[in-house]
């Protein structure tokens, strides 16, 4: 009767505790102590690596693993050779991996291994990502790094929560390309971009809403192409909070982050700043947006109304598949050019590039031979741009 007894108390106590403070690591949640130390494991993994397109980079990885008595390093395997190459080196007895990228820009996976005996039975291997970036995107970020330590991982048990990171973007008119966050576990995940006042709101943005498949303890992106298969307007500006709810998984958070900037909602607080529980959680969670800006790129500038010497309309049909019009007025006799690009700011077709007489002007677009997504077309007269979206859904 008396172990009966001890048994219910334990277990009171330890409900007690769970309610007393709901907010959890992922460390504690799991119970992790740390690595055996008799074998091979992974120490300090490399987990993401950001390069530009047409690039080098030298990865130093002699303090990956726990051991310096590397007996066999694996080669290079996994990565997307068309957009990067990767291999293995050694000099002055620092090992690297050499990174060459190219023009193409886009995510890949890259691993590599040791082993501690010439059968290659006793190794151990490290998988990370490659982001190869188009310079003419931006990225809005508070939260830089994503933390593998699980201390820095930050969720509640049992219970629906919601982490949200603000932005301040200004007024310029921004096109959304990519978005990444990262969860300590594999979990389908909800996520909005919200406009932001004084706290994250309900109003989402342009559609911008949907669940994904988070694969846990990496950076995830949502890419350009699953956000254009799925909304049709993807331009805002102002003050907006990338938000992400969840059910018991773990948010990553960059310790030294701006913490000013992080948001956690549980059911029985609404949105506070996570510090509010613990100074354990002063940092910022692992959530970014990168952006295209049509004034800083290489479309060049935007404009959205009349223009002095021409008129720019909007294409017809918007959205079309696979043709549609682009009418336009000059105002005089003029050197004209009607260019569309794609949104890495590539020409991939001149409609025009001649003098044309003053009055109405139409062309057919057909983009029959590209992916689905969203487009701009260019005419410059005497000089002078305007640009404008549309949207090609097959």
């Amino acid at each position: 009767m008396g172990k009966i007894k001890i048994i219910l108390f334990s277990i009171i106590v330890l409900t007690a505790l769970m309610y007393a403070n709901p907010l959890s690591t992922y460390k504690d949640h799991l119970g992790l102590s740390g690595a055996e130390k008799d074998t091979l494991y992974v120490v300090n993994p490399i987990v993401y690596c950001s390069i530009q397109t047409d690039t080098t980079k030298k990865i130093y990885i002699d303090n990956v693993f726990n051991t310096n008595d590397y007996y066999y390093i694996g080669e290079m395997d996994g990565f997307n050779d068309s957009l990067v190459s990767a291999e293995l080196d050694e000099l002055n007895g620092n090992i690297f991996i050499s990174l060459q990228t190219y023009e193409n820009h886009g995510y890949t996976d890259a691993s590599y291994y040791v082993s501690l005996d010439s059968t290659g039975a006793n190794s151990i291997s490290d998988t990370f990502i490659i982001s190869v970036e188009n310079p003419a995107y931006d990225w809005f970020e508070w939260g830089g790094l994503y933390s593998f330590q699980p201390e820095y991982t930050v969720g509640v048990s049992n219970d629906q929560w919601k982490a949200a990171t603000h932005f301040s973007l200004g007024t310029d008119s921004l096109f959304l390309k990519k978005i990444e966050f990262g969860f300590a576990l594999e979990e389908m995940i909800d996520w909005q971009l919200v406009k932001f006042n004084e706290v994250p709101t309900d109003t989402i943005i342009n559609n911008l809403a949907d669940s994904v498949f988070c694969y846990g303890k990496a950076p995830f992106p949502i890419e350009e192409t699953y956000i254009d298969s799925s909304f049709a307007n993807t331009y805002f500006s102002g003050d907006v909070a990338l938000v992400f709810s969840s059910e018991g998984n773990y948010m990553s958070m960059d310790p030294n982050g701006e913490s000013s900037r992080t948001w956690v909602w549980t059911e029985g607080d609404g949105w506070v700043l996570p510090s509010s529980y613990s100074s354990a959680y002063d940092g910022a969670w692992y959530m970014r947006m990168q952006v295209f800006n049509l004034t800083t790129s290489s479309i060049e500038t935007y404009y959205s109304g009349t223009i002095s010497n021409f008129e720019l309309e909007q294409n017809y049909p918007n959205p079309f598949n696979p043709t549609t019009e682009i009418n336009f007025t000059l105002n005089h006799n003029s050197l004209t050019k009607l260019k569309v690009f794609n949104s890495s700011g590539e020409v991939v077709k001149t409609l025009n590039d001649s003098k044309l007489a003053k009055g109405h002007h139409s062309f057919s677009f057909d983009g029959q031979d590209l992916n689905s997504g969203v487009y701009f077309y260019q005419l410059e007269a005497d000089g002078v741009r305007s640009t404008k979206k549309m949207i090609l859904m097959k």
